[in-house]
């Protein structure tokens, strides 16, 4: 494993090691391949846009077993000494940014501790939203360990251009068209119901970079929520303004998900699922699915505010 250290310039070190897998590992370079012949179809409902990816790549992921039996049973493949030789990364502080190699985007990046320690995110929310300020047109992601996480026993977070993420364009002007809920240390909270926008979430506007994270972690306090049972981003628009948004969740994996009869549908919902991107390995899904399927499949793991 080589470590390329981080200098001042993270987005086009990114961009340069992603060159360098692609050149280096066969794997990487024939999966973000594979993505040239990727299919999609763009929804729009209820005003929303819900973007459908027929990606065989993620069925890995989307069916990986995340109970503590099946944990200890398996190898941590996050940590080092359990990756490719010649898996590289940019070593920044206490964390390791590395090329996915099972990717739903060009690039994904999954961003692991050098450590082996669990996936909870308030320790890391610092940060989150330094490397959010770092890479330049990225969204970083965060899957609680009990709902999307495929490794729960490694702190890991991801990212992906923020472009491909229709949650974040959609809401470009929230301060004009969506309900203030709060503020708290001078940064705003808004609220995005199921009604409008078929998940629910919070949106933490960033006014004050120095009390941002305290401020999103008073607001966890405050209402009591499960971090392990959401699904974060965090990105920059318009202006360099920060953002946060946070999904809350009632369960992880819908009933069909679970179904034996012609019922069944291998949906695993996590923050790209909750960005607006329905990720669908089976090409039967793919062409299936339909929009009271995905407003189905909202209402049943999305939480809403109490």
């Amino acid at each position: 494993m080589i470590p390329i250290n981080y200098t001042n310039n993270l987005t086009a070190q990114v961009q340069q090691l992603f060159t360098q897998q692609k050149n280096e590992l066969s794997l990487v370079r024939k999966n973000y391949e594979a993505l040239n012949n990727i299919q999609q179809r763009i929804l729009d409902i209820d005003n929303n846009t819900i973007i459908v990816q027929h990606n065989p790549l993620r069925a890995i992921s989307t069916t990986a077993k995340t109970d503590n039996t099946s944990i200890k049973q398996r190898q941590c493949f996050l940590c080092e000494q359990n990756r490719p030789a010649q898996q590289k990364y940019i070593a920044i502080d206490n964390y390791q940014i590395l090329i996915n190699p099972y990717p739903i985007f060009a690039p994904h990046l999954t961003i692991a501790h050098k450590n082996h320690i669990e996936q909870h995110i308030i320790p890391h929310l610092h940060f989150m939203i330094y490397l959010a300020l770092q890479l330049q047109e990225y969204a970083i992601f965060f899957n609680g360990a009990a709902c999307g996480a495929s490794a729960p026993d490694h702190f890991h977070l991801q990212a992906v251009y923020s472009k491909y993420l229709p949650i974040i364009s959609q809401t470009i002007n929230i301060e004009n068209t969506s309900e203030k809920l709060c503020s708290v240390n001078g940064n705003d909270i808004y609220y995005l119901n199921k009604q409008t926008h078929l998940r629910a979430a919070y949106v933490f506007v960033c006014n004050d970079y120095k009390t941002f994270s305290n401020s999103i972690k008073v607001f966890i306090n405050k209402y009591n929520i499960e971090t392990d049972k959401t699904n974060i981003i965090c990105t920059k628009i318009k202006n360099n303004k920060l953002r946060v948004y946070m999904f809350c969740r009632q369960k992880f994996r819908t009933a069909r998900y679970f179904a034996t009869d012609n019922t069944h549908l291998l949906v695993s919902a996590a923050t790209i699922e909750m960005s607006g991107v329905i990720i669908t390995p089976r090409k039967e899904d793919f062409i299936n699915i339909t929009h009271n399927d995905i407003i189905q499949l909202y209402d049943e793991i999305s939480k809403q505010h109490a």
